[in-house]
């Protein structure tokens, strides 16, 4: 992500990409893996 960032920030962009999963807020990316595991377990 800090990557993600720099190379953003080279380009003009500020913020990352906003990830919603079932309609709630990730604010954990590093956990996003797992997340989506459990909502399609569900």
């Amino acid at each position: 992500m800090q990557d993600d960032r720099g190379l953003g920030q080279n380009n003009g962009v500020s913020a990352t990409p906003t990830v919603f999963v079932d309609g709630d807020m990730i604010t954990q990316r590093g956990n996003l893996d797992s997340i989506i595991e459990e909502s399609i377990n569900e």
